[in-house]
C-alpha cells in the first residue's frame, strides 16, 4: 500500500492501528484509511448536471417507447440471458448467447455444464425478483439466490 499517496489524497486520513494477530499471536502496527465524510448535499458541476439531464431525457424516451409495446415483459427474457452470459463469464464460464437461448428448450440432461451454469443465473434472477415482492434484501434472500446459482454445478456445496 502506498501510504504517501493515501496521506496526500485529500479524501481521508490515515490512522495508526495496532493489535495482536490472533492467527500467529504477533503484535502488529499499521495504518487504517478513514475516508472523509460525504457531503450531506452533493454539489454537481455544470457538466454533471447536463449529463444528469440528458440521462433523464433518455430514460423518459425509453419509458415512452416501452409504453407503446404490447408486451414489454418480452424484452426481459433476452436481457436477463445476456446478463447471465456476462456474469458467468466473470466467473470463468463461457457459453455462447445462442446456446443459452437454446437451453430453454432442452431437458436438464441435455444441457452442457456451461449452459447449466448460465441458466442458474437466469433462474436465480427470476427467484430474486419474485422474492423481492415479499422480502427485503436480506441474508435469507441472498442465500436462496446463491443456492440457485450453484445448484447442480461443481460448486454445489451450499449449506443453509
Amino acid at each position: 500500500m502506498d501510504l504517501e499517496a493515501l496521506r496526500s489524497a485529500g479524501t481521508g486520513t490515515l490512522v495508526p492501528i495496532s493489535g495482536v494477530d490472533a492467527r500467529i499471536g504477533r503484535d502488529f502496527r499499521y495504518y487504517a484509511f478513514v475516508p472523509a465524510p460525504l457531503p450531506s448535499e452533493p454539489t454537481l458541476g455544470l457538466g454533471a448536471l447536463n449529463d444528469a439531464t440528458n440521462a433523464a431525457m433518455a430514460v423518459a424516451r425509453l419509458d415512452q417507447a416501452v409504453a407503446q409495446l404490447p408486451n414489454p415483459a418480452l424484452l426481459l427474457r433476452p436481457i436477463i440471458r445476456r446478463e447471465a452470459v456476462s456474469t458467468s463469464a466473470l466467473e470463468g464460464t463461457y457459453a455462447a448467447f445462442d446456446e443459452v437461448l437454446e437451453a430453454d428448450f432442452l431437458t436438464d440432461m441435455q444441457l452442457s455444464i456451461e449452459q447449466r451454469e448460465v441458466m442458474n443465473y437466469v433462474h436465480a434472477t427470476s427467484l430474486a425478483l419474485k422474492m423481492l415482492e415479499e422480502y427485503p434484501i436480506s441474508r435469507r434472500l441472498l442465500g436462496a439466490v446463491q443456492k440457485e446459482i450453484v445448484q447442480r454445478t461443481r460448486d454445489d456445496s451450499y449449506e443453509a
